[in-house]
């Protein structure tokens, strides 16, 4: 009974339903605001959903690229090592047939041509895979750095969505702290009218 009297101070069905007529505003009101919340909420969990998915395929894409390329560096360069090893393995099969007729002081020599013949295909390859090596280091660096530039600005996108949801938050604060004064303000106002129609 206490608290209704001081709701409803002079607890006639004017006063009563002045009061109540209050309270169901405030409350309409907050339910305005919370639906424009959840509103804002749902749509900011939308956008964080699209910018993560955004980069998330911004990233498989540079993995599948970068794959691909090594997929073609790994390529060229195995065509150059099986070359070489077909080169090497013919003067091989020169060599021993070239064996066969030489006299034992000349198999040293026909040996030593060999090996000189095999080290310049070697070389010839080693100068072919550099480039490819080089090729790759520069591309994994690059790669590495596309990457870093998304997470940047993946994070920068997802740091703004984040501020725009504690804006919504910290608004949807103050208007619910202006309704709950605005209500008290109005209870007020009809608690002083009813007590001066009292006297």
């Amino acid at each position: 009974m206490g608290e209704s009297r001081g709701e409803y101070p002079d607890n006639s069905p004017q006063t009563t339903r002045r009061i109540d007529n209050v309270h169901k505003d405030a409350l309409i009101q907050k339910e305005a605001i919370d639906k424009k919340f959840d509103e804002q909420s749902v749509n900011l969990d939308f956008r964080e959903r699209q910018i993560r998915d955004k980069y998330k395929a911004d990233r498989e894409a540079i993995i599948i690229e970068a794959d691909k390329a090594k997929t073609d560096r790994v390529a060229r360069r195995t065509t150059i090592e099986v070359q070489t090893k077909y080169e090497k393995d013919r003067i091989d099969a020169e060599t021993v047939e070239d064996l066969r007729d030489k006299p034992a002081n000349e198999a040293a020599q026909a040996k030593a041509k060999a090996m000189s013949r095999k080290t310049e295909i070697d070389s010839a390859a080693t100068k072919k895979v550099a480039p490819i090596l080089s090729e790759a280091e520069v591309a994994d660096a690059k790669s590495l750095q596309r990457r870093r530039d998304l997470d940047l600005a993946e994070t920068k996108e997802i740091t703004d969505v984040q501020q725009e949801r504690t804006k919504a938050r910290v608004e949807m604060r103050n208007k619910t702290l202006a309704v709950d004064r605005w209500e008290t303000e109005q209870r007020s106002k009809v608690n002083t009218e009813a007590g001066s129609k009292a006297k």
